[in-house]
């Protein structure tokens, strides 16, 4: 039996999407990265270090959920290598 309205899901594909999504992130959801980071240890700290300085923080993702605004640490441009 289909169960959804454009018929293109069984209904146990709906109810493994709702399990699935019912442990999601309150605010990002399902959104996930993954990243493989090559190298020495030494080259994957310190690309890791940058990386998480990049990140937003809590206080972040809580400003910007009012509609704050905050800088952007990315750079604008990038080189090909």
């Amino acid at each position: 039996m289909l169960a959804d309205p454009d018929a293109r899901l069984l209904r146990e594909e709906v109810a493994a999407l709702r399990t699935r999504l019912a442990d999601a992130h309150p605010v990002f959801g399902d959104r996930s990265c993954d990243l493989t980071v090559i190298g020495t240890a030494r080259d994957r700290a310190v690309f890791l270090t940058g990386l998480l300085s990049c990140l937003c923080t809590d206080e972040e993702v809580a400003a910007w959920q009012r509609g704050e605004t905050f800088p952007d640490p990315w750079p604008k441009t990038f080189r090909k290598v």
